[in-house]
């Protein structure tokens, strides 16, 4: 169960609303990772949760640990959609702020407490509908923010290749994203700034299974670092 806040009375902007992206993606997330043991052990952050469905459909789905994260104005409808939705997810998700850019994100990533040196801070990261005509001037915050969190599975791989350890060297953080083409010479800006932080946008196929299931508007795309 899902609370939206048309009036705004809880949350502001784009937030307040479920959106297709979000359907879309858990949908192809729900095929994707549809083995019984796909999310054992695996922590996952949302970006630009909104109400959270993307993460909390994770949580449900077995992963471990699941942060969803928001600007502050959008926090207590995400907060109290986490709450009404607790008995699913086993109270796997927690709820934390985030406005997008680098620093911001170096700090979450930092909090972090890792058990081992070579892990990653979130195994999957996932996002939805982030990148639309209106909000063009967080396009190089968001894509910082990526960079970031890709900062650390660079680092990752080195070490692996500094220490001859090749054992999970190709089992790296995995970043997926929804998004609905609104004004693309606009939206073109955004993948033109990831491409320029090295980060390669990928557009998945969609599973024969999905064929009607998933709108053909909506597009889902892994991101990695170009080279890996």
């Amino acid at each position: 169960t899902l609370l939206e806040d048309p009036t705004g009375s809880l949350a502001g902007g784009n937030g307040a609303t479920l959106w297709d992206c979000s359907l879309a993606l858990t949908t192809y997330l729900t095929h994707h990772y549809a083995d019984v043991d796909d999310l054992t052990d695996k922590t996952v952050l949302e970006l630009g949760a909104g109400l959270g469905l993307v993460g909390m459909a994770l949580a449900a789905m077995g992963a471990t640990e699941v942060v969803v994260t928001e600007r502050g104005i959008a926090l207590p409808l995400l907060q109290r959609n986490v709450e009404k939705n607790e008995e699913v997810t086993e109270g796997r998700v927690r709820v934390a702020e985030l406005s997008w850019g680098r620093d911001a994100t170096q700090t979450l990533l930092a909090s972090r407490k890792l058990e081992k040196e070579k892990e990653l801070p979130f195994d999957i990261v996932v996002g939805s509908d982030l990148c639309f005509p209106s909000n063009s001037g967080a396009y190089s915050a968001l894509a910082d923010t990526y960079d970031a969190i890709l900062k650390h599975e660079r680092a990752r791989r080195y070490m692996y290749d500094k220490s001859g350890d090749k054992g999970d060297n190709n089992v790296g953080v995995e970043i997926w994203l929804s998004h609905e083409p609104r004004i693309s010479r606009v939206e073109a800006d955004f993948f033109r700034m990831m491409k320029n932080r090295g980060i390669l946008v990928e557009q998945m196929a969609v599973p024969e299974a999905l064929e009607h299931s998933l709108p053909r508007d909506i597009f889902i795309y892994k991101l990695t670092t170009l080279g890996l």
